[in-house]
């Protein structure tokens, strides 16, 4: 799920071996796995094994993505992408539940 600032959900995907889906608003989109959906949505491959062993803080390297874990401890990610183009820069910053 990605949340606006405000709290408001801009859109959620869920997946599976077999299909992933994208849900904005009240859009949805089919695709058929998690890669394509975020190829498709985003224009760039992104490491997906690979970003779980990040935020997991295992430095597993993908495809040219180097990623820099220093403050995953505090929630925050960044990994970049020079080769194969488009060159691709990823930056997560993970906020928990506030109840």
């Amino acid at each position: 799920m990605l949340n606006s600032p405000l709290g408001n959900t801009v859109l959620a995907a869920r997946w599976s071996q077999q299909q992933a889906t994208l849900y904005s608003g009240s859009e949805t989109r089919h695709y058929t796995s998690i890669d394509a959906l975020i190829e498709q949505s985003t224009g760039a491959a992104l490491p997906i094994a690979a970003l779980f062993d990040w935020l997991a803080g295992k430095d597993t390297q993908s495809n040219g993505w180097t990623a820099d874990l220093t403050r995953q401890p505090e929630g925050r990610i960044q990994a970049r992408r020079i080769v194969p183009l488009p060159q691709s820069e990823l930056r997560i910053v993970l906020d928990a539940p506030r109840h």
